[in-house]
């Protein structure tokens, strides 16, 4: 599936690709507007995104000089952001908040490298772009709104969650 716009950045920084409903409908089979986790019960996402740059690469982008934003924006125009869902679901929990996330295939790590790559980028916006997180699309949340989410912000912090070694996150493949 095909973001609903090209992912730009936001004005802190961020940049995310929105995905349509319909389109997440598809890729999963249907997705119902709730999910009973025992007595957990959770509302579907009310918008569903792939996040590409979190807020915390995005402090040090909104820091950086204007050629690397434009130059971000400008390879993120050319970008192929076809996303594809995979129906391998992951509940996470963290602190008050259970989200289930769709993990998913996109090119994260490419995008990171070519970021890195621009002129002007510093040592620790490279740094910080050396681990991109794992592709992964939430579905439903806890939150009543369904406007909350857990961010994942590395692969490692996904596969630490799953073995139980993070320290504030718990995961668990569904």
């Amino acid at each position: 599936m095909k973001p609903v716009h090209t992912p730009q950045l936001s004005e802190r920084g961020s940049m995310i690709a929105a995905l349509a409903h319909a389109d997440v409908d598809a890729a999963l089979g249907g997705v119902a507007p709730t999910l009973a986790l025992g007595e957990l019960s959770l509302v579907r996402k009310s918008e569903h995104h792939l996040t590409i740059l979190n807020y915390g690469i995005g402090k040090l982008i909104a820091k950086a000089p204007a050629v690397v934003r434009d130059g971000v924006n400008a390879v993120a125009a050319r970008w192929d952001w076809t996303v594809g869902l995979r129906r391998e679901l992951v509940r996470l929990t963290k602190k008050d908040l259970t989200t289930v996330v769709a993990l998913a295939d996109a090119d994260l790590a490419g995008f990171y490298a070519a970021v890195a790559a621009l002129d002007g980028v510093t040592p620790e916006l490279t740094a910080a772009l050396g681990a991109p997180p794992p592709p992964h699309v939430t579905v439903w949340t806890s939150a009543p709104a369904g406007k909350n989410g857990i961010g994942l912000n590395t692969v490692a912090e996904l596969e630490d969650a799953l073995a139980g070694r993070h320290p504030s996150l718990v995961a668990a493949r569904l």
